[in-house]
C-alpha cells in the first residue's frame, strides 16, 4: 500500500498508514442478511430467496473487494506554498501576510475512489479562505473536512488561502482518511501522521515606536582601555616600553625605523546582547496571562533581536517558555 503526505521537494519519500481501522458498516448486516435469506430458501426450496440471498452476496462480495484495495495507489499531499520559497512543508510569514495551502489528492490505480472523506487537523486561530476549521467537540481541536471524488490516474487539487491574523507556532496534521467502496457497504480509515508548520512573526517595531532612552543603543563603542587583546590580530605600531617584554616587539618595524617599536593588537571582546522575555504577566503563573500584555512583551523582544542584527551584532534570547510542543525551556 503506497500512501504518502508530503510537499514537492520530497516526492521520493512515502510513509506507511498508521492505524489502519476497517469499519464494515451496513455491509455486516446485509451478509447476515443475505445468509438468512440462502438458509430459508434453502429450507424452503423457495428459488426466488435464494436468488435474491446469492445476488445480495456478489454485491457485497464486489463491494467488499472494492473496500480491501481503496487505499491501494492512494497519494495525499498538504504543502504550503509562495512566490518567493515555492513550495515547501514549513512557512515563516509576519503578522498580517497570507500564505496558500495546497491540498492534493492523486489515485495512482485504475480503480476510481468514488468518496473520500478527509479530516487535516488545523489552527482554528487562523482564519481561511475558501473552508471552514470546525472545532472536535471529542478533542477540542480544529479540523478541516473535504471530500474528494477521484477517478482512476486521476489528480485533485484545491487552494486555500490561510490568513496570519495571529503570532505564533501553528501545526498542521495529522490527517485522518476514509473511504471505501462505491456501493457505501464497507469503509476503512487511515491515519497519517506528520505536519506542516506554518511560523507567524511577531509585529516588529521600529527604535522610534519603542521609546528607547539611548540615541544609539547599540553599536561597537570605542574604548581607551582594553582588558583583553587578540594576539593574531595585530592593529598598528607603538613604541616600545619595558613592560611590553621581548615577545611583543615587532622586528620588522624596528629595523626599518632604528627603534624598538611593538605591536598593537585589537582587542578580543566582541559586544553581545542577550534578550531576556519575561512572558508572565501576572505575579502568579496558575491566574493565567494576559494576551494584550504578552503580546506586546514578545513585540518588544522581536523589534530589539531584529535592531541587533542590523547592526550585525550577536544576539540571544533567554525566556521562561517552552519549545512548541516539548517541555524543553527556550
Amino acid at each position: 500500500m503506497n500512501f504518502t503526505a508530503k510537499s514537492k521537494k520530497q516526492q521520493g519519500t512515502s510513509q506507511t498508514p498508521h492505524n489502519l481501522q476497517l469499519r464494515r458498516g451496513m455491509g455486516l448486516g446485509l451478509f447476515r442478511l443475505a445468509l438468512l435469506l440462502v438458509v430459508l430458501g434453502s429450507i424452503l426450496r423457495n428459488s426466488f430467496l435464494l436468488a435474491i440471498g446469492f445476488g445480495i452476496s456478489g454485491v457485497l462480495l464486489v463491494a467488499w473487494g472494492w473496500d480491501a484495495v481503496s487505499l491501494n495507489g492512494l497519494h495525499y499531499t498538504r504543502y504550503f506554498y509562495s512566490e518567493e520559497v515555492g513550495a515547501t512543508t514549513e512557512m515563516r510569514a509576519f503578522l498580517g501576510e497570507t500564505v496558500e495551502l495546497k491540498l492534493e489528492v492523486y489515485n495512482r490505480k485504475l480503480l476510481p475512489v468514488s468518496w473520500l472523506e478527509v479530516t487535516d487537523r488545523a489552527p482554528t486561530s487562523l482564519a481561511i479562505e475558501g473552508g471552514q476549521v470546525l472545532v472536535n467537540p471529542v478533542t477540542k481541536l480544529g479540523e478541516l473536512h473535504t471530500f474528494w471524488r477521484v477517478g482512476a490516474f486521476q489528480r485533485q487539487a484545491r487552494h486555500y488561502t490561510v490568513h496570519c491574523n495571529q503570532r505564533g507556532y501553528h501545526l498542521y496534521g495529522p490527517v485522518t482518511l476514509t473511504t471505501g467502496d462505491g456501493f457505501g457497504f464497507f469503509e476503512r480509515t487511515a491515519r497519517l501522521n506528520g505536519g506542516q508548520r506554518l511560523i507567524v512573526y511577531p509585529k516588529v517595531y521600529s527604535a522610534a515606536e519603542l521609546r528607547l532612552p539611548a540615541v544609539q543603543p547599540f553599536g561597537e563603542r570605542l574604548e581607551q582601555h582594553s582588558l583583553f587583546e587578540d594576539p593574531l590580530r595585530t592593529a598598528g605600531i607603538r613604541e616600545w616600553s619595558p613592560a611590553d617584554g621581548m615577545r611583543r616587539v615587532h622586528w620588522k618595524a624596528t629595523a626599518k625605523n632604528q627603534r624598538m617599536l611593538s605591536r598593537l593588537y585589537e582587542p578580543s571582546r566582541e559586544p553581545q546582547v542577550l534578550i531576556c522575555l519575561n512572558v508572565a504577566t501576572l505575579v502568579h503563573y496558575w491566574e493565567g496571562l494576559v494576551p494584550e500584555l504578552l503580546e506586546r512583551a514578545v513585540s518588544v523582544a522581536a523589534s530589539l533581536a531584529v535592531m541587533c542584527a542590523g547592526l550585525r551584532l550577536p544576539v540571544g534570547l533567554l525566556a521562561n517558555a517552552y519549545w512548541p510542543g516539548s517541555d524543553q525551556p527556550l
